[in-house]
């Protein structure tokens, strides 16, 4: 009696496993028909919003296009009118140009034979090499060796060049080795650059 009961209690337990395996695969088939309604249902609002994303887009593209080229018309018309004006406006110039070149020339021709001379006293400008014996804002004297000594004068766009870095007369002491270039004006020699040497 006893195996036939528990053979009974088998029988049960076993026939109760079977019925919730088989819910539970049902329900796992629902949840996947879920899921995939769900899935179709996202991929629709999706394809809806990109159809309305592409003619948003669309939309904007041809607003875009459409003031590009009113646009280009106004810059046409401008560069019409511009152009217009400029052309008056050079037939006029033009007049007052060629007016401007005869009073040039003629101003030229004067100027040409004013600055003959000053052109004749630059080239006579030079370069004296030797050792400071004095200096002031007025000009420097410069002692070549075998040489008598170089006056030559100075002025405000003298340049005062010293190994120390000072920008002045006074960062090129008297005594040092100078290198001096100068120019000829109105028949005096000007320094123009006084470089203190090695």
């Amino acid at each position: 009696m006893r195996p036939l009961v528990v053979l009974a209690v088998s029988a049960l337990t076993l026939t109760a496993c079977k019925r919730e395996t088989s819910e539970a695969v049902a329900e796992a088939k629902g949840a996947a028909a879920d899921a995939k309604r769900a899935a179709a249902d996202a991929k629709r609002a999706a394809d809806t919003a990109a159809a309305q994303a592409k003619a948003q887009a669309q939309a904007a593209v041809n607003d875009t296009n459409a003031k590009v080229h009113e646009m280009a018309q106004s810059v046409q018309q401008n560069v019409n009118d511009a152009a217009a004006q400029a052309k008056a406006g050079v037939e006029k110039t033009g007049q007052k140009v060629q007016q401007g070149v005869n009073d040039a020339t003629a101003q030229a021709k004067a100027g040409v034979n004013a600055a003959g001379q000053s052109i004749h006293e630059v080239g006579e400008g030079n370069v004296v090499t030797g050792k400071l014996a004095a200096s002031s804002a007025a000009g420097v004297v410069v002692v070549s060796q075998g040489s008598a000594p170089t006056s030559i004068g100075a002025d405000d766009q003298t340049r005062w060049v010293s190994k120390g870095g000072i920008g002045a007369r006074e960062g090129v002491p008297v005594a040092s080795n100078v290198r001096v270039t100068y120019i000829v004006r109105d028949g005096q020699k000007v320094a123009t650059q006084v470089e203190q040497l090695p």
